[in-house]
């Protein structure tokens, strides 16, 4: 089966490699010819910036000119909260604050440096590998993740380079390099030093520049025009359910339509109103009705499979017209049976297809950052009339024009324009962009859906509608008992959704000895002590974790329509890691081991029949003339954390702390309301809910919104690495046209060096620009 498969992905033209980097141990040893060569520039962190932002507001006894207005650009990021980018500066602040968070990676990921430590050997399929023990792996802040590199270093002070393959909870595992086994001695300790891998940066980078030379910016700041209404209508869909929900049928209709293009089609998704269901139809009416062909991308490889296999569902004649391409990265992991035949993977190796197979798929899926390589395929810009990116919100705007590119082009008469419509699709009020730098979060942690949503087009008219032929907002959710969503829905979603469960759920309310009839939510308010563990910064909080344990064996003895709790029903989420590790083992120690505990992040998107909360603090802190929970204080992150439960939902937590935050009262005083708290003396300090919620409109957006001055943007340079043409160019041409990104040349920056097709061109002017600005740097050096 895996040599068919191997054969039909590569038409039978295959070939070894001779140029992968051996240095790169995910590389995959084979590839077919007329595989996209990715070669990106190095895109350096700019040293005054670099300077400026580590000296944290202190004096620096030199600063050049680039210095002084890198340092008013940080001083404004710093002193306003609501700055607002324009079509004018939005690329350059985006190219400053991918800058700014690079270096933040760089700072957090040293955390992980380690002295005299040892390393453990192992042989797997006749390869050498290596264990690297590291406590805290699991803290997420940021993790070590596949890619990073690694420099080891013996006590004879001989250095090694290393690609880290794996990432577990408690170690790393790398593959030996160069002969590292020849000096390697089980007994010696070793000095480990982490790197950030920066190329899912560079492609952002990357995207900023194309977007620029392609004059793609004006789809950003899309202006309100009177479009024509047609009066189409669905009879037929492969989700019979569809038939019924008049939101999700007009969001079909519009979007086979391109109603609003060249604007961006938003569908707006709020938990279980079935928007991957919406955009699964779309995709399956697109390519029943119609020849265009279709793009789909994703921030994650799960949400990217989770479609394949919904559109593999309804039309399994598709596996040959669909192209699930997966990066490197996933090299070696697990790929779901169902999508392995229309996938890049053969036998847990990875290739990259040519362009000729390519151009036969119907329907592309890859996850964001995995579109830069088709824009080294060079294909037309009208290749694909649709581009659907789906968990939009959960992308930075940078990310998010990675496939926006593969729509542009630079060739007379065509710049400027945009050749596709572009679909947005996800939930701004749920969990957005990771961002590690507070300094980059408020701009470049907000996504382009969440973004354009505060724009004309986007917004309620003056009879509090969206304009459909933009915007669908699904308002019917199928996942959850009325109650569960009511707080959000009145907190979030202007109280227009609609609870459309089975009556299964909805008579699962009357569980013995836990909750009231019919209301399927719990508060027990407990007086615990977090404490915060010498080895991490994380915090954990043992009654919660007692009574986490009390209520899951209260759960796991109660039936539901004669059907028997089990442990894959339940899911436990708490914002702190420490916590998190506990209450598995505490769970271990019961004999439940199959039951999925996670932080909020690693459950949005998820759903439970039970979802149980433990939030951990016991004390708020005073910031700001306010009290605060840390980052349990955030809307979204609570909004994600009691949206995942379709039957019962139980919160744990100290309410008289929780209630400094507005939302967490909301909440308590909502389950107080319906006779749903036990526990400790409840003292409220606030007014009751419906009277705050009187006082409070949440979905206001701040009118106190400052833009950022081009003028302190003047600085940035966004032609860095532009692609000249789309020609292809060969090989002798491309080593005088190109600077050397090879790993041995390029300080810790590997290439993905896959096949000889296209490499963008830096033209002579950018050259003798280059030249002045290292010249510039020799005569102006920071101390």
């Amino acid at each position: 089966m895996a040599s068919n498969h191997f054969n039909f992905l590569l038409n039978g033209n295959h070939r070894r490699n001779s140029t992968c980097n051996p240095s790169e141990n995910k590389r995959s040893n084979f590839r077919p010819s007329g595989a996209p060569n990715v070669c990106l520039p190095d895109y350096e962190i700019p040293k005054d910036l670099r300077a400026v932002y580590m000296a944290d507001g202190k004096p620096l006894v030199q600063i050049t000119p680039q210095g002084l207005a890198y340092m008013k650009l940080i001083q404004k990021l710093k002193n306003h909260a609501n700055l607002k980018v324009d079509e004018k500066s939005i690329l350059k602040i985006m190219k400053v604050l991918l800058y700014i968070e690079e270096i933040q990676q760089e700072i957090e990921m040293k955390q992980y440096d380690r002295k005299n430590i040892p390393l453990e050997m192992f042989h797997q399929r006749n390869n050498i590998y290596y264990r690297i023990y590291i406590s805290d792996l699991a803290e997420e802040r940021p993790s070590v993740r596949p890619g990073d590199f690694v420099t080891i270093c013996n006590e004879k002070k001989n250095n090694f380079k290393f690609c880290v393959l794996y990432v577990r909870s408690d170690h790393i595992v790398i593959r030996d390099n160069k002969g590292f086994f020849q000096v390697y001695k089980k007994e010696e300790k070793y000095t480990v030093k982490f790197h950030y891998f920066n190329y899912t940066d560079r492609c952002c980078h990357y995207a900023l520049s194309l977007t620029e030379s392609f004059g793609l910016t004006s789809i950003l700041f899309p202006v309100k025009r009177s479009i024509i209404s047609k009066q189409n209508n669905i009879e037929f869909c492969f989700n019979e359910n569809i038939l019924n929900n008049p939101e999700q049928k007009q969001a079909i209709l519009n979007i086979c339509e391109k109603s609003c293009a060249p604007a961006p089609y938003i569908l707006w998704g709020p938990p279980g109103t079935g928007k991957t269901s919406t955009l699964v139809e779309a995709i399956c009416q697109i390519c029943m009705y119609k020849e265009d062909k279709i793009l789909v991308c994703t921030p994650s490889n799960t949400a990217a499979d989770v479609i394949t296999k919904r559109i593999l569902e309804y039309i399994p004649t598709l596996d040959k017209d669909i192209y699930r391409m997966y990066s490197f990265s996933k090299e070696g992991s697990p790929i779901d049976d169902t999508i392995m035949e229309c996938s890049n993977s053969v036998d847990g190796t990875i290739l990259m297809l040519p362009k000729k197979t390519v151009l036969e798929k119907r329907i592309v899926i890859c996850t964001l950052c995995a579109a830069t390589r088709l824009i080294f395929l060079g294909l037309k810009e009208k290749h694909f009339s649709y581009i659907f990116i789906d968990e939009a919100g959960q992308a930075t705007e940078p990310e998010t024009l990675q496939p926006i590119n593969l729509a542009g082009s630079m060739k007379e008469g065509r710049f400027g324009t945009f050749h596709s419509q572009l679909i947005l699709a996800g939930d701004p009020k749920q969990l957005g962009p990771g961002i590690r730098s507070k300094l980059a979060a408020p701009i470049l942690g907000k996504s382009m859906m969440e973004r354009l949503m505060e724009s004309e087009p986007y917004k309620k008219n003056e009879h509090n509608q969206y304009n459909p032929r933009y915007i669908s907002k699904l308002v019917h959710n199928y996942r959850s008992h009325p109650a569960i969503i009511e707080v959000s829905n009145k907190l979030f979603y202007d109280n227009e959704l609609k609870a459309h469960a089975d009556a299964e759920i909805k008579i699962t309310g009357r569980l013995k000895n836990l909750v009231s009839p019919n209301f399927p939510l719990l508060f027990c308010g407990i007086d615990g002590k977090e404490i915060r563990d010498n080895k991490t910064p994380s915090l954990y909080n043992k009654p919660e974790i007692k009574a986490v344990i009390d209520y899951v064996k209260i759960v796991m003895e109660q039936s539901f329509q004669n059907k028997k709790m089990t442990e894959a029903d339940i899911g436990i989420v708490t914002p702190f890691t420490a916590q998190r590790m506990m209450i598995n083992q505490a769970l271990s120690s019961c004999g439940f081991n199959k039951i999925n505990v996670g932080t909020v992040e690693l459950f949005q998107g998820e759903e439970r029949n039970v979802i149980i909360v433990s939030t951990v603090r016991s004390q708020s802190f005073f910031h700001d003339n306010k009290h605060h929970l840390g980052f349990l204080s955030h809307p979204k992150r609570f909004n994600v954390a009691i949206t995942r439960a379709k039957y019962l939902l139980i919160v744990i937590g100290n309410p008289n702390v929780l209630q400094m935050d507005e939302y967490w009262y909301h909440f308590i005083d909502y389950c107080m309301t319906n006779g749903a708290y036990v526990g400790i003396p409840f003292f409220k300090k606030r007014e009751s809910l419906t009277q705050k919620l009187r006082d409070l409109n949440i979905n206001k957006t701040e009118e106190n919104v400052q833009s950022i001055l081009n003028d302190d943007l003047a600085i940035i340079n966004l032609d860095d690495g532009i692609i000249e043409d789309s020609k292809p160019i060969a090989n002798s041409q491309r080593q005088n046209n190109y600077p050397s990104t090879s790993y041995s040349q390029s300080n810790l920056k590997p290439q993905s060096i896959l096949a000889d097709y296209i490499v963008p061109k830096i033209n002579e002017t950018q050259k003798k620009s280059k030249n002045a600005k290292k010249k510039t740097k020799k005569d102006n050096k920071i101390n």
